[in-house]
């Protein structure tokens, strides 16, 4: 916008429209004006899509993220920071219908290993307990768990952009209504 200014300044030092209409149609003003408003916007429309892309939930705010050695992204969780807002892996578990159901009503949510021998100890106390609505969240690195029958199973995605997810397991806390107790 400086440079429209200095590239469309009036010869005379009082602003009238005329003078700077007539000054615009000068070809020389007009390229100077047209150059100034493509790189204006060159720079402006790419900056501005940047800003608004910004999601909702940054993994930051889940704990601390670094980079590792092979470029992917990589969120140390920190559960502890959690209790009373609401549950900020949400958005990343999958399936759906899991995190749909997560939305509502009272839950356990266990984030466990699958061969991590306190997490399948955790999980069969909760079980033998009767604790209701419990749902397990395997971190990666993923395999196969044999976890009893009723308990919701879901996992966090890893996404398109190439993350991973890092805590210290069994992680056990209630959920009401989406939010952590």
């Amino acid at each position: 916008m400086v440079g429209l200014l200095f590239a469309c300044k009036p010869e005379n030092r009082i602003f009238r429209v005329h003078v700077l209409v007539s000054e615009l149609m000068s070809e020389r003003r007009f390229r100077r004006t047209v150059v100034m408003v493509i790189s204006w916007l060159s720079v402006a429309v790419p900056v501005t899509m940047m800003m608004t892309s910004v999601s909702e939930h940054s993994l930051a705010e889940l704990g601390t993220e670094f980079i590792g050695s092979d470029g992917r992204k990589t969120t140390l969780l920190e559960p502890e920071t959690w209790t009373g807002k609401e549950f900020p892996l949400l958005p990343y578990i999958e399936p759906p219908e899991v995190r749909e159901q997560l939305k509502t009503g009272e839950w356990t949510v266990v984030l466990y290993h699958h061969d991590c021998p306190k997490c399948k100890e955790t999980i069969s106390e909760l079980v033998s307990k009767g604790t209701p609505n419990v749902v397990c969240i395997e971190m990666p690195p993923y395999g196969d768990a044999i976890l009893p029958q009723g308990i919701a199973v879901a996992t966090l995605a890893t996404g398109n952009g190439g993350y991973d997810w890092f805590v210290e397991t069994p992680c056990v806390f209630p959920i009401h209504s989406g939010v952590i107790r």
